[in-house]
C-alpha cells in the first residue's frame, strides 16, 4: 500500500507539507525544494534589527495617568457646580475615567506584547 501512495502520492493544493507528508509517507521533491527555500530565508533574516522598531512601539502608548490632570481639573470644577450642571459634569467625568481605564489596559497588554516580541528577537 505504501508503494503505491509512493508512486501515486494524493495531493491537494491547499495541502500543507505536513499533511501531505503525513499521507504519502514522504515528500515530493518540489515540497522538499520548498521547505529548503524557506529554511534558507528564515536561517539569513536577522530579526534583531527589528527589536529597535519593537522598543520604539512601546514608547509610543500614553502613560497610565495620561488624563489625570483633566479628570482632576473637571472634578474640580463639578464641586463648584449645583444641581444638573453638576450631575452632567460627574457623569462625563465618569466617562472619561473609563475610557482612560480602557486605554491604560489596552496600552499595558500592547506593552506586554511588544516585551514578550523584544525578549525572543533579542534571545536569537
Amino acid at each position: 500500500m505504501m508503494k503505491h501512495a509512493m508512486r501515486n502520492p494524493i495531493e491537494a493544493s491547499n495541502m500543507t507539507h505536513a499533511e501531505y507528508y503525513h499521507l504519502n509517507g514522504t515528500l515530493s521533491a518540489e515540497r522538499t525544494e520548498s521547505i529548503l527555500s524557506t529554511l534558507d530565508a528564515a536561517q539569513a533574516l536577522d530579526v534583531r534589527e527589528y527589536a529597535s522598531y519593537a522598543q520604539e512601539a512601546q514608547g509610543g502608548f500614553p502613560a497610565e495617568d495620561f488624563l489625570s490632570e483633566v479628570i482632576e481639573e473637571l472634578q474640580a470644577m463639578a464641586k463648584r457646580l449645583r444641581g444638573d450642571n453638576k450631575d452632567s459634569l460627574q457623569h462625563i467625568i465618569s466617562k472619561l475615567d473609563d475610557i482612560a481605564q480602557c486605554q491604560f489596559n489596552a496600552a499595558d497588554y500592547g506593552r506586554e506584547q511588544l516585551h514578550k516580541i523584544i525578549v525572543t528577537i533579542k534571545n536569537n
